[in-house]
């Protein structure tokens, strides 16, 4: 909120990130964590946090254990008593439903959030000690004086008026009002984060199945994520005809980044990783550029009109300009998506056929295929579009099927396989 202007939008290919809504929501959260607590709320918690840490180093060296860190916040690792293994206490720590970290040479370490009974009785019990459950631990510091910091922090007024519920909900609703939401209108930018997600996707996501994992916890621990990506992905698959799918990316830019390497590593593979240039559209999404400076290329401008069209005498000047360095095209809607066409070969660009730039696809019913009107004939590539429920934001199977392989489709529009209006097919 009030944060939406980021520096890709401005900066382009001189921006020096390509974070986009889905990861700039995450620096809010945190922003508004620092603003509830303020300096003395989040010095009290990291005091508390310090303070089980010491208490728990000194009541494990009195059951055996050697701490070695020399210097710590929140972190501890233990050289274990010859009668005690990693294995004892990584059965015990997971019949208690915690994970712990084990080094190689056997030393077993953890980091602590504001419990400490627990990570007593775990290694109390391996070593053979009795403990006591502790309620109040008192205030100590093991860091050295000469790395405290002294100066004050969060000083601007924001961090030091918002310090109740009510005081910070009202905050947040000012900040709301000063911004557009999809409860207004759409949204012209990072709208590809949320546009597509309907309540009801929403709402098995506040589940604490999904939400209490960990992202380290062991795989055995996590079958059934792993059943999730795995099944979602071979549907993905089989829907769009791709060779893989890859769910990593969290956000629309982390997607561009992720399309881009993916170019990199095919024409490195044909011995074409000389190719380092990306044709981009004036009008394309900030993250766009900043994406493909990321990844490793270079951008080349192409102009386009008032309404975002683009200019195509001048993407073939600049295609035949830089055809001999020319790893892909950037094709964009007018708002945040967008699509990768890596070609295989040099190639002249080609228009569409006045009938494929006018007409809307009868079985789909994507608006309009003026923004892809032009194609590459000779690509040997078996690219095809990715389907979507929203038929503006995302390109249409059947236009891009025909844009990429000389107006032949490849995908039927629909279940039904119903004509298609573009190609006849």
């Amino acid at each position: 909120m009030a944060l939406q202007t980021r520096e890709q939008h401005i900066k382009r290919e001189k921006a020096t990130s390509n974070i986009c809504t889905a990861q700039a929501l995450l620096a809010t959260m945190a922003g508004f964590y620092a603003v509830y607590h303020g300096q003395e709320g989040i010095t009290t918690i990291a005091s508390r946090i310090h303070s089980i840490t010491v208490f728990l180093d000194k009541q494990l060296k009195k059951f055996g254990y050697t701490q070695v860190n020399a210097q710590y916040f929140d972190t501890l690792r233990f050289e274990l008593p010859e009668h005690v293994s990693a294995q004892q206490i990584r059965t015990i720590a997971l019949s208690k439903e915690v994970n712990l970290r084990y080094f190689e040479n056997g030393n077993v370490g953890f980091s602590i959030d504001e419990t400490a009974n627990v990570l007593l009785s775990i290694f109390a019990i391996a070593a053979g000690k009795d403990y006591q459950k502790v309620d109040d631990i008192p205030e100590k510091s093991n860091i050295d004086k000469t790395v405290k910091r002294t100066t004050p922090f969060l000083t601007h007024e924001v961090f030091n008026k918002y310090h109740t519920e009510t005081e910070m909900m009202r905050y947040i609703k000012r900040l709301d009002r000063k911004d557009i939401s999809l409860a207004q209108s759409m949204i012209s930018l990072g709208s590809c984060t949320m546009k597509l997600n309907a309540a009801a996707e929403m709402l098995p996501l506040s589940r604490p199945e999904f939400m209490g994992m960990h992202p380290l916890v062991p795989e055995d621990q996590a079958e059934g994520y792993r059943e999730l990506i795995n099944n979602l992905s071979e549907d993905l698959k089989i829907i769009t005809g791709f060779a893989g799918v890859s769910l990593q990316p969290n956000s629309g830019a982390a997607g561009e980044y992720t399309g881009l390497r993916v170019i990199r590593a095919y024409l490195e593979s044909i011995g074409q990783g000389h190719r380092n240039k990306i044709l981009i559209p004036a009008s394309a999404h900030g993250t766009n550029p900043a994406s493909a400076i990321q990844a490793g290329f270079i951008t080349v401008t192409c102009a386009c009109d008032e309404q975002g069209n683009v200019d195509m005498d001048d993407l073939r000047a600049k295609a035949e300009e830089n055809k001999e360095e020319l790893a892909s095209a950037r094709g964009s809607c007018p708002d945040s998506s967008m699509t990768c066409l890596p070609p295989a070969a040099p190639t002249s660009l080609s228009p569409c056929p006045p009938s494929m730039a006018t007409t809307s696809c009868a079985s789909c019913s994507w608006p309009s295929a003026r923004r892809s009107s032009a194609f590459l004939p000779n690509s040997p590539l078996k690219l095809r579009a990715t389907v979507s429920r929203s038929s503006w934001t995302m390109t249409c199977c059947c236009s891009w099927s025909a844009f990429l392989q000389g107006h032949v489709c490849h995908l039927p529009c629909a279940p039904s396989a119903r004509r298609c209006g573009r190609t006849g097919s």
